[in-house]
């Protein structure tokens, strides 16, 4: 009978260890959860930013009309440095970036006008 209780605590000691093996999996688990949750937010927000700053250009290239040929070959002939600057501009910007205005701008100026 001594015996049986002996193998029957250290089963108890062995399940007890394995539970908390398990309960410390079920937390490293949902923590990990919790940094994917958080990342995910983080990325629809930024997906969400990039949309509406879509939307926006869009929309300002839809206000534009149509553009006289000038416009871009005026852009085309633009520096290449110039031209990579647009994305950063565009997240900041509520219209398009300013090199392409400043073109859209100065064709307009020029007097050429076939919208």
């Amino acid at each position: 009978m001594e015996k049986e209780g002996e193998e029957l605590t250290a089963q108890i000691q062995e399940l007890r260890t394995s539970l908390e093996k398990v309960q410390s999996q079920q937390m490293e688990d949902s923590r990990s959860i919790s940094k994917q949750q958080k990342t995910i937010e983080r990325y629809l927000a930024k997906h969400q930013m990039l949309t509406t700053c879509k939307d926006k250009c869009n929309q300002s290239i839809h206000d534009l009309g149509v553009l006289p040929e000038e416009a871009f070959e005026k852009c085309i002939k633009d520096k290449a440095d110039r031209v990579c600057c647009w994305p950063a501009e565009c997240l900041c910007a509520d219209h398009l970036c300013s090199w392409s205005k400043n073109c859209i701008q100065s064709t307009k100026v020029s007097g050429s006008s076939h919208m």
